[in-house]
């Protein structure tokens, strides 16, 4: 990718809203599918946040699926979620709609 013409990304103070007494402590992966929905991969916790657009929580899923070494997370042009896993080397990919029913 041309980095003059790379995506600008800005941080916003406050944006993330998760539910009271849920925290994360570390992100290896940042995506947005085609709904402008976010979805934040997490090492220590190995799972996936979504957000809406506004930061506000919509899920997490995957704990006890992916291990500590995980190292990011991509959405194609059909919304397919791809998880790279170091830990176990697996890439794992799932359609929207599982990974909307977790």
């Amino acid at each position: 990718m041309n980095m003059a013409s790379a995506p600008k990304f800005k941080v916003i103070e406050g944006w993330e809203k998760l539910p009271a007494g849920y925290v994360h402590k570390d992100v290896d992966g940042v995506a947005v599918d085609s709904k402008d929905n976010v979805y934040l991969m997490t090492r220590q916790d190995a799972q996936l946040i979504m957000y809406d657009r506004n930061g506000n929580f919509i899920r997490s899923w995957g704990k006890g699926v992916f291990t500590q070494r995980t190292h990011g997370v991509a959405i194609d042009k059909d919304d397919m979620v791809y998880v790279v896993d170091d830990g176990d080397h697996t890439v794992r990919k799932f359609t929207p709609k599982e990974s909307r029913s977790w």
